[in-house]
């Protein structure tokens, strides 16, 4: 069978259960004969069907699938109104059972696609529909507050700004406001000149009724019940469709895809996890400043093939759990059945200096006990002159949302940062697992934030970004009220996540400290205004106190990988 006998149906109406019309192009294979179904549920038009990242649907159809590619309700030619996320597990149910019924169809489902189209499948899967036989779900989470809208309480500002922004154009074209469309898609590439204007709740990019769900993100600050109606945590899910997890290194739903392993894997659901060195899209080997090689290149219609093939047709073998991992630095893949590995064990530095490692040019070292002799670090953050963004975990292009390994020279010549460098290494050191910092420090504000950056530094110098994260003080216990006593010290935890890079022999490894990282995350006014509502003229500097003693001692735990 070839693409030239694939077939297609255009415009095909799908009934939810509350009489909603859902549009959907079918791609039949030539075969005459029922055929697994591979569907994917999308809010960027169905004619694209995420061909910037996957095979043209009827690619799928030649060997042999019943492709099904719909928009998702209030989105392209389907009807009802958008709400990210608020429909998607019921209409994914249903869509699926429709789909198992066409008489093109052998009964079985698969489900594919990437970010919002993985979240499709894992809203879908949750409601466990009797004919899905598997998802295939790539850079995805089920749980939109946490690691999806915020991070540690800070708002991901860039990602979420653009994202409501790009949203924005399919809602005017559907009001057939077709000047409007026209005059967001060109500001696109230029978004980011909006991303330091204050208040955060009048980013004045496009007219905000085209989405008004933009404003309830930062209104809805905790995991309250709006975010409990659009998804909710992994581990609150009953879980049973056999799950193909795709990741990224450098996408911001990196570690949503690690929190949903786990829960299935509690579950004793059938899965395989892949973790490559991408961001957000396209899945490439060049991220950045790094070329990740050969290795690195993604093989995405194979895996997708490979899962739906092994779910969907009786003949072939059910494979057991397993993880692939893409090692940076090393460039090579690994495969582990448990996360971290069975092979690691548990390592940690600790902070030191004599009370000064503002910036590169500073004191700061990573050391392998707590000293009796450290000095706190201090420094003034002043939120309208945060320290930059460079690289991270962020999405969708590195033109609008820093994300991707970077150089990190500028951000370490400022004294608003601490650094903390171990010595040259001695031999190779891979850190595979989750990273976290446990920080004691205290704060002249109420409510300000404590970041943490994870950093390679090669033999020449050069620096790259590996993984970072964030901590907001008035969210750290999951409230929104754990305001601070000025001059008291807290112990704060900052998850930089989960990451798998090897540091040669004569590199160093880094961390540093800040309180901003913009426009990665929003800013707070250190006060307890609401961070969205805040002016110029609301935000507040803050004194910083970093304490790193045998009493404080501030640590970097993770887990290394023995060779």
């Amino acid at each position: 069978m070839s693409i030239t006998d694939v077939w297609v149906e255009s415009d095909v109406n799908v009934p939810m259960r509350d009489g909603c019309q859902l549009k959907a192009d079918i791609y039949h294979p030539a075969t005459g004969e029922p055929a697994p179904a591979l569907l994917m549920r999308l809010p960027y038009a169905k004619e694209l069907a995420e061909t910037n990242v996957y095979a043209h649907p009827a690619w799928f159809a030649a060997r042999g699938y019943l492709v099904v590619v719909q928009d998702v309700r209030g989105r392209g030619a389907s009807e009802g109104n958008f709400d990210p996320f608020l429909h998607e597990a019921e209409d994914g149910y249903d869509t699926v059972e429709w789909v198992a019924g066409l008489p093109a169809c052998s009964g079985r489902v698969a489900m594919y696609g990437f970010s919002y189209v993985g979240a499709t499948q894992l809203l879908a899967a949750s409601q466990r529909p009797p004919h899905l036989a598997c998802i295939i779900p790539a850079h995805a989470a089920v749980n939109f507050y946490d690691k999806w809208t915020y991070r540690g309480g800070a708002l991901q500002w860039a990602f979420v700004s653009y994202w409501a922004y790009f949203l924005s154009m399919d809602a005017a074209i559907r009001m057939n406001d077709l000047p409007t469309a026209e005059q967001i898609l060109l500001g696109l590439p230029g978004v980011g000149s909006n991303f330091s204007a204050l208040p955060t709740a009048s980013f004045p990019a496009f007219p905000r009724e085209l989405a008004p769900y933009f404003g309830e993100w930062l209104e809805h600050r905790t995991a309250d019940s709006y975010w409990n109606a659009r998804g909710a945590r992994p581990d609150e899910i009953i879980w049973e469709t056999p799950a193909m997890h795709i990741a990224g290194w450098y996408d911001i739903f990196c570690d949503s895809t690690f929190e949903t392993f786990a829960a299935m894997e509690a579950l004793d659901v059938p899965q395989r996890l892949v973790i490559g060195p991408w961001w957000h899209m396209p899945w490439s080997p060049n991220v950045g400043i790094r070329d990740f090689g050969e290795n690195a290149k993604s093989h995405a219609n194979d895996w997708v093939l490979q899962w739906a093939d092994t779910w969907c047709r009786d003949d072939l073998p059910k494979p057991k759990t397993s993880i692939d991992y893409f090692v940076l630095g090393d460039n090579t893949w690994r495969t582990a059945t448990t996360w971290p590995p069975s092979e690691t064990r548990a390592s940690s530095y600790f902070l030191d200096s004599h009370g000064s490692a503002n910036s590169i040019n500073g004191d700061g070292i990573l050391a392998l006990s707590p000293s009796g002799l450290s000095e706190p670090d201090r420094y003034i953050h002043n939120p309208l002159d945060p320290v930059p963004s460079r690289g991270g975990r962020s999405c969708c292009f590195s033109f609008v949302s820093p994300m991707g390994p970077a150089d990190q020279s500028d951000v370490e010549a400022r004294n608003d940062v601490l650094v903390f460098t171990t010595d040259e290494l001695q031999r190779p050191v891979t850190i595979t697992g989750p990273v976290e910092l446990v920080l004691y420090a205290s704060s002249s504000a109420e409510d300000t934030d404590f970041t943490a950056k994870l950093v390679d530094v090669a033999s020449d110098g050069r620096t790259a970004n590996i993984c970072d994260g964030i901590i907001r003080a008035r969210h750290r216990n999951g409230g929104d009220d754990a305001f601070l006593q000025p001059g008291e010290i807290y112990e704060f935890s900052i998850d930089l996540g989960n990451i798998a890079a090897r540091f040669e022999t004569g590199h160093r490894i880094r961390l540093e400290v800040a309180s901003s990282n913009f426009p990665a995350f929003d800013r707070t006014p250190g006060t307890r205004q609401s961070p969205s509502e805040a002016a110029w003229a609301d935000m507040r500097m803050a004194n910083q106190t970093i304490f790193h003693s045998a009493d404080y001692p501030s640590e970097l735990r993770f887990w290394i990988l023995e060779d």
